[in-house]
């Protein structure tokens, strides 16, 4: 049951987002679907603020696929229940009440856990357990457990540093000899490049270097709508590049580190999953040419923008080289061909599509040609869209 004061956050965090405010899908690419997940965030069972339910109704409001309930295993459940006595049952509970909300949504529902330490190794999330009884004094103990039950394992918002720690935070994360050991026994699997409102270009880093799937999560603790809203950015999400929406499709596709990154207005991610995500937001009209000048449209169909800039040896007659997709818009494009071609290749680097922490995507849209235009006027009319 939730409490009348969550209930009321609830309606003032929620309410006001209309449908069209949620967070927007992204397309599926060949061969696999796009799931919007958030594998990382808390509820009442350890220090959240809501219900696990309430997160159910967060997710399935923005339009996610797949949810984590990841509580702090730091604080004892005895603790929590002398602030919330209807905090009853042990770790699982909060996951199995947000599991029975999400029946009937179409959610996906993960059991999980936060394995709370100080750096090293830090805060480390185990997602696909079994039985999230796990907690042992020894937290490497307890990892390899949940890695028995089959759990992934990813790191924490790995700039972080706990208060009590000997060094002053600068937001620059280190690497330690034991992140090479859990690494090496096939414990640690994944890391968070983004969490919440941070990036950590040095996790980046070390997800490519060291092969560990990419994530990004909210760690949200509050409302969602506290923080995310129609005015401000949706929550980051990882993009999961599944066979199949479901729990063992999205454990597979993780451990196989078929992600990328929705951060803000940017994606991170590998040229293998950022240039066809791109290839399907962006529809290509059939060019059309007024004597030599080819005159084509480009139709942004997702609900992000793209900042594209032309790196190909065509010039445009109405725009300069770089150019602003914009969500839902369509983008008229007079290309200096200097003569008739069947095909058109566009060299585009997408600056919003970052594939390393230094790099941007780099990618062509081929575009059609057929039909003549008589009416020489509509050179008046490009860019009035």
């Amino acid at each position: 049951m939730i409490t009348r004061m969550f209930a009321l956050l609830l309606t003032l965090t929620i309410q006001p987002l209309a449908a069209e405010d949620a967070v927007r899908k992204l397309p599926d690419i060949p061969g696999f679907q796009t799931l919007h997940c958030d594998f990382h965030m808390h509820t009442v069972f350890s220090d959240g603020k809501v219900w696990p339910d309430v997160r159910v109704m967060e997710a399935v409001h923005d339009g996610l696929d797949c949810i984590a309930i990841t509580d702090h295993f730091k604080y004892k459940l005895e603790q929590v229940r002398k602030k919330h006595s209807e905090v009853q049952g042990d770790r699982n509970r909060s996951f199995e009440i947000a599991r029975d909300a999400a029946r009937g949504t179409g959610l996906v529902v993960i059991r999980g856990a936060e394995l709370t330490q100080g750096m090293p190794p830090g805060h480390i999330n185990a997602v696909f357990l079994s039985d999230a009884n796990i907690a042992r004094p020894d937290m490497l103990e307890t990892m390899k457990i949940a890695r028995e039950q089959g759990a992934f394992l990813f790191w924490n918002h790995p700039a972080w540093k706990s208060p009590d720690n000997k060094w002053d935070q600068d937001g620059i994360a280190q690497w330690f000899d034991v992140h090479t050991e859990l690494l090496e026994a096939g414990i640690l699997s994944g890391i968070e490049v983004v969490n919440g409102s941070t990036y950590s270009s040095e996790a980046h880093r070390w997800a490519l270097d060291r092969n560990l799937t990419m994530l990004a999560n909210s760690d949200i603790h509050v409302p969602i709508g506290m923080e995310y809203g129609p005015d401000r950015q949706h929550r980051p999400l990882t993009l999961v590049f599944a066979t199949e929406r479901s729990e063992a499709g999205i454990r597979e596709a993780l451990f196989e580190r078929r992600t990328a990154i929705w951060f803000e207005n940017s994606l991170i991610g590998a040229p293998a999953f950022l240039a066809p995500l791109f290839e399907s937001c962006i529809e290509q009209g059939t060019a059309a040419y007024l004597e030599n000048l080819a005159i084509a449209t480009l139709h942004n169909r997702c609900n992000m923008d793209f900042f594209v800039e032309n790196t190909g040896d065509i010039d445009f007659y109405n725009n300069t080289r770089f150019l602003e997709l914009r969500a839902g818009e369509t983008t008229s494009l007079a290309i200096k061909t200097g003569q008739r071609l069947e095909r058109i290749d566009l060299q585009f680097s997408v600056r919003n599509l970052h594939t390393t922490p230094d790099d941007v995507l780099s990618t062509q849209l081929l575009l059609e040609t057929g039909g003549e235009i008589v009416d020489k006027k509509m050179l008046e009319k490009l860019g009035s869209n």
